[in-house]
């Protein structure tokens, strides 16, 4: 396989280097590392000419030790280069000057900014830098006119960005953190100002004013907000006027690709561009000037739609097979796919650990992989027949390699994804030809508008399947726990099982039988440690009051009366450390002071509850009229931002922990937290440091 595919030599030790940097960047010198690098180095080219070829296996540990070693230290060098403002930055108020270096997203109360920090103020001098950071400014008629490029000056304290509050809540933090972000702050009308324009890149300034200019144009035609929203996400990568509930329906139908810009709108557009340019193959001369046109406007489209991790992958993989083509070299799409991955991980080593990207090089390996193998088992003998094959043999094998990722990520895994993707994928490519035609002949009123009537028509049929689909019976598997071990083995299994399948190789059946049995026991394992587990989890949500109590294989919520009527709100935040779990609530209590609740080892009455070993009392305003009485016990949690004295609490109520949940204000929480310290009371606030689990 080596011989054949040498870039594997490079990209596996690269890839691995790279992913334990960042696994484990805090725990290593890098320093050493590059030492190690160099010392490794030099004796693989010792090695290549020394070592006999009997040996070459001694070579080849050495050559892969110097690429992994090389690619940890270079990770390190970028993200040094990355993360250049000093760590303590964020105990003071400074002085900034940076530039727009994304479009400004608008939000409801805000203007949301990606910059790079160009210069900070410490002491009297102007410190240069480059780091990126991530501010929110107050929404007014000045920040609304800021663009790509313009440069401002702010005053602030940079305030790292959070680490998650709840287990196994979105890590928002690592998620920056690997686009090189680390802090973030808020500015009001009169903390910063603009210093300067057109500062930015001048082909992603010149893409973005396109890109707006192609909004403005798709704004012109009678669309309703939601088809607008899917036309902008769908041609110019635009997703921030998409309907949440329209994307649930996407998701839920296994089809939220469609709304992402990725490969198969690059390779639209590559195709028509093609076909316009075919008169330039007569000579090679025109064949390079063809190649040159098709590279320029196949990265000037990819930089329109914000160069996403797909659409680069896109983007690189057809500059290898234009750039090949032109040259009259035969294209191996294998190495095409490697070397392309390879380019976007040397511009960007943290782009591995990002979703679209993942996804988007596993479905494309899929599909070049599998989906003939796939195609040949039935050769159908119509032609209709043998196209709608094609369209299911590569949604397929797409799904294949895609769907252990996905149920990592997602916990979901969509049972009618063939359905789906035969039916909106073949409408959503129609949607693309007709929307670059829109835009195209933009000038031509007629035309356009005939055409951008039948690409309306057409996104309502894609939105009106994607939700018939979706509300399907069945049509999602969901709470699904796959541990990222277990995700590893099956991706094991697939790979040993198709190799096995494609290659004829019977001997691999044990591997694969192996991977299965080592799949099920960790499954069966986790089950197991899952049913053994009794927890109980106050969670950190602001506002609001969401208590889990799990037994065995049960679980009971309880929550503030606003939650109890939106349950929707519920789902959603805390859904995935129910996922993890492997448990769903069967019953959902308001929190009151009449509450009553008996089963197993949970006892709730009223304000108090018996968990296990564990006594719990719920503290709001209307606990102290009968509680003259001390009532001893382990946790007291005081939540509804009542009127409270801690003094007084302590005499009716003695906790050997008094807890502090998010639905009261920060500012009660702090005098709390202070007549605790005095009285000698031991004191938790979940708004800061996070959801309390106790396990009993």
């Amino acid at each position: 396989m080596f011989q054949k595919y040498p870039l594997l030599r490079v990209i596996i030790p690269f890839i691995i280097g790279v992913a334990c940097f960042i696994t484990f960047h805090d725990q290593f010198d890098r320093a050493i590392f590059g030492i190690i690098s160099i010392c490794l180095l030099a004796t693989t080219i010792i090695s290549w000419n020394w070592v006999s070829f009997k040996y070459r296996i001694i070579r080849g540990i050495f050559l892969q030790l110097s690429i992994f070693f090389i690619a940890f230290t270079y990770t390190g060098i970028y993200q040094e280069n990355a993360f250049s403002l000093p760590s303590n930055i964020a105990n003071d108020t400074t002085t900034y000057i940076a530039k727009i270096i994304d479009p400004p997203v608008e939000k409801q109360r805000s203007i949301k900014l990606t910059l790079l920090i160009s210069q900070y103020k410490n002491g009297e001098k102007l410190i240069t830098t480059n780091e990126k950071c991530l501010i929110y400014v107050y929404k007014d008629s000045l920040s609304q006119a800021l663009e790509y490029g313009d440069e401002i000056m702010f005053r602030t304290q940079l305030k790292s960005v959070p680490s998650p509050l709840n287990p196994d809540e979105f890590n928002y933090q690592k998620s920056l953190w690997n686009k090189g972000i680390r802090f973030q702050s808020y500015l009001e009308g009169f903390s910063w100002q603009k210093i300067g324009s057109d500062k930015g890149n001048f082909i992603m300034s010149m893409a973005f004013q396109l890109r707006n200019k192609f909004l403005k144009i798709l704004t012109e035609y009678k669309m309703d907000n939601a088809d607008y929203g899917v036309a902008a996400a769908i041609l110019l990568g635009y997703d921030e006027k998409l309907d949440p509930e329209l994307s649930s329906h996407y998701s839920g139908a296994g089809v939220t690709h469609v709304l992402c810009v990725s490969g198969m709108h690059v390779g639209v557009v590559y195709m028509i561009l093609n076909f316009f340019l075919v008169f330039l193959d007569k000579k090679q001369s025109t064949k390079i000037l063809k190649a040159i046109l098709l590279l320029g406007f196949v990265w000037l489209y990819s930089a329109i739609t914000g160069l996403s991790p797909s659409v680069l992958r896109s983007a690189a993989m057809f500059s290898f097979i234009i750039i090949g083509s032109s040259l009259k070299q035969k294209v191996n799409t294998y190495h095409s796919l490697m070397a392309s991955l390879l380019f976007l991980i040397l511009l960007d080593p943290f782009v591995i650990f990002n979703l679209g990207l993942q996804l988007s090089y596993f479905a494309v390996f899929g599909i070049v992989w599998l989906q003939r193998p796939i195609h040949n088992l039935w050769i159908p003998k119509y032609k209709w027949v043998d196209s709608v094959w094609q369209l299911i043999t590569v949604s397929l094998a797409a799904q294949i390699l895609t769907t252990p990722i996905s149920i990592f990520y997602f916990h979901q895994f969509p049972n009618y994804f063939i359905l789906s993707n035969l039916l909106v994928v073949f409408v959503s490519t129609l949607v693309i030809y007709l929307g670059v035609a829109v835009l195209v002949v933009s000038f031509w009123h007629w035309l356009s508008n005939l055409i951008a009537y039948i690409m309306i028509w057409m996104i309502k049929l894609m939105n009106f399947l994607t939700i018939s689909i979706s509300d399907l019976p069945g049509a999602q598997t969901a709470n699904i726990d796959l541990g990222f071990y277990s995700m590893i083995v099956l991706y094991l299994f697939i790979l040993f099982t198709c190799v096995m399948l494609v290659s004829r190789n019977k001997n691999l059946i044990w591997s694969s039988l192996s991977f299965v049995i080592i799949f099920i026991s960790m499954l069966i394992f986790d089950n197991f440690q899952e049913m053994k587990s009794n927890q109980m989890v106050i969670y950190s949500l602001n506002k609001r009051t969401i208590i889990d109590i799990k037994s065995s294989n049960k679980m009971i919520t309880l929550c503030d009366s606003a939650t109890y009527v939106n349950k929707e709100y519920l789902n959603y935040q805390v859904k995935t450390h129910r996922v993890a779990q492997g448990v769903v609530p069967d019953s959902v209590l308001m929190l009151t002071n009449q509450m009553l609740f008996n089963r197993d080892v949970i006892h709730i009455q009223n304000h108090f509850a018996q968990i296990g070993n564990k006594r719990i009392a719920f503290v709001n305003e209307l606990i102290y009229a009968d509680s003259l009485n001390p009532i001893n016990v382990d946790f007291a949690l005081v939540y509804g931002n009542p009127k409270l004295k801690m003094g007084y609490a302590y005499r009716g109520i003695k906790a050997k922990t008094w807890v502090f949940d998010a639905s009261n204000s920060s500012y009660k929480v702090q005098k709390w937290q202070h007549e605790c310290d005095s009285l000698h009371l031991k004191s938790y606030s979940i708004a800061s440091e996070g959801a309390l689990i106790l396990d009993f």
